[in-house]
């Protein structure tokens, strides 16, 4: 299986860890885990933290920007149209979010 987690925080904290802790179950469950992290931020913490976890570094390499707020909707749709070609492409079974943005941009992206 094939799982892509959306990981939109700065660093390996709070939603973040939360999905650091799912990367680690999943990958030990023998799940492909891929990561799709905030772009416009240090990728360090967070690629040190996946690779602890148990992710290749190509498996996290993917950034999208998580626009937030009314002025982040005019954003929204270029992340989306590359959010739905990695999904397709990486043949993404499940994609999991923990914060509202990441669950409004993989919702969409799975309906384009």
């Amino acid at each position: 299986m094939h799982i892509l987690l959306t990981i939109s925080g700065r660093g390996p904290t709070g939603a973040a860890a939360a999905a650091l802790t799912d990367a680690r179950a999943l990958t030990l469950a023998g799940a492909r885990v891929l990561a799709a992290t905030k772009m416009g931020v240090d990728p360090l913490p967070i690629s040190q933290a996946l690779e602890a976890a148990g992710l290749r570094p190509e498996d996290h390499c993917f950034q999208l920007k998580f626009p937030r707020g009314l002025a982040g909707l005019a954003r929204m749709p270029r992340d989306v149209r590359r959010l739905a070609q990695h999904l397709q492409a990486e043949n993404v079974d499940l994609v999991h979010a923990h914060r509202t943005e990441e669950q409004w941009l993989a919702a969409l992206a799975l309906g384009s």
